[in-house]
């Protein structure tokens, strides 16, 4: 089991590693939303090679400073859509900083944090910044895909159509998460215990957990 000085030692070094990476750094914000938009408009653009999609800097709403800016704005339309118009597409207003940044810092924060070696490091770090930017990348397309997504599209359900609406489901649930806040700090945590811990190291951990449970209901009252 972790010690309690080993527990304080990673909870004062991610705190401190949190607290400067979330910081407001002159044109940081600014670079990230442009790698962002990039991200989600390859994202999009690979669920349906053959669908329009325009990922562009949004501008700050009034009386918007006090919060971060929606500056990513994704406008979606179907084929044959003409590319000034918004009619047969979806639009979309995103937060780089809430459904991008946050997260990413996030899972740097806690890799770093984690006393591992400098190598075992390295390769979470790598590791775990393609996981948290594929994962914000294809956030916003699930709301699009959703959008756009006909039985018509899919052969296999001409043969099994008792699947779609299974299908269809599961697709309305991820576009659902998409919008919540809950994914983009639970998702950088599993990816966190993912990349820098191997199975032997976190399984004592969990079977301790488990025996304590198991413990505390067969306890007499």
């Amino acid at each position: 089991m972790l010690r309690p000085r080993q527990i304080a030692g990673f909870a004062f070094r991610f705190a401190l590693l949190y607290a400067l990476l979330i910081a407001p750094w002159p044109g940081l914000s600014e670079i990230y939303a442009s790698f962002y938009q990039a991200a989600v408009q390859i994202a999009i653009i690979s669920t349906d090679p053959e669908r329009s999609v325009l990922v562009a800097p949004a501008g700050r709403s009034p009386g918007s400073d006090d919060r971060p800016a929606l500056d990513t704005h994704i406008l979606t339309r179907m084929p044959g859509a003409p590319r000034a118009s918004k009619a047969g597409g979806l639009e979309l207003i995103r937060s780089s900083r809430y459904s991008g940044y946050l997260p990413t810092i996030l899972t740097l924060a806690l890799i770093l944090a984690t006393p591992l070696p400098w190598r075992r490091r390295a390769a979470a770090l790598c590791g775990g910044l393609l996981l948290v930017t594929l994962f914000v990348a294809i956030m916003p397309g699930f709301q699009t895909y959703y959008f756009f997504d006909r039985r018509e599209n899919h052969l296999v359900f001409e043969y099994v159509p008792w699947l779609y609406p299974l299908w269809k489901m599961l697709v309305h649930t991820l576009a659902q998460l998409s919008r919540w806040a809950t994914p983009y700090y639970l998702v950088p945590i599993l990816i966190w215990i993912f990349v820098a811990f191997r199975r032997e190291e976190w399984m004592p951990v969990v079977e301790q957990l488990a025996a304590d449970a198991r413990s505390k209901r067969t306890s007499p009252r």
